[in-house]
């Protein structure tokens, strides 16, 4: 009798000794596959630029696409409407001299339920419509863009490299 026990008792260290290793080789796998990475953002927005186009715009016709990546660590994006979260600015050098024209953006309230509010993803963003001043024959649009969170803080600005506007 002893002889049948010992010989359970074995089988069952094994049978046990193998779930432990599988349920560890599952535990690891899950780990490191079911879990986001933990982020620590700051709680001031940053953007990056992903992708803009064309290179060069026609006046009156073309319209400039942006799509920006953006983060934030306390989720306090967008606002209600009429309210100015995204700022494009077009400024042009050299004569004659005019004002930057700025294109505001209103985002829609995208902070998250719940504890955790950092957020990021990616902003696509249309410019319309795209002049030339007056008298010049082609032009060079300098596209700068920087978001605003509900607290005031601004992330960084981003700047375009210059963009040919050329006439109809």
């Amino acid at each position: 009798m002893n002889c049948v026990f010992d010989c359970i008792q074995k089988v069952f260290m094994s049978i046990s000794y193998h779930n432990v290793r599988t349920f560890r080789a599952v535990a690891l796998l899950l780990a490191f596959t079911a879990c986001d990475p933990v982020r620590n953002f700051d709680v001031v927005p940053v953007i990056r630029l992903i992708e803009f186009r064309p290179d060069r715009l026609r006046e009156g016709t073309d319209t400039l696409y942006l799509k920006v990546y953006y983060e934030d660590g306390d989720g306090d994006l967008g606002k209600s409407a009429g309210d100015t979260d995204f700022v494009v600015t077009d400024t042009r050098q050299g004569a004659p001299v005019f004002p930057p024209v700025v294109y505001p953006y209103a985002l829609p309230d995208v902070t998250p339920p719940g504890q955790k509010k950092q957020i990021y993803g990616e902003i696509d963003i249309k410019v319309v419509p795209t002049y030339r001043r007056p008298g010049l024959p082609a032009d060079t649009a300098r596209i700068s863009l920087r978001l605003r969170d509900r607290k005031g803080n601004f992330s960084n600005t981003i700047t375009l490299d210059p963009i040919p506007v050329q006439g109809p």
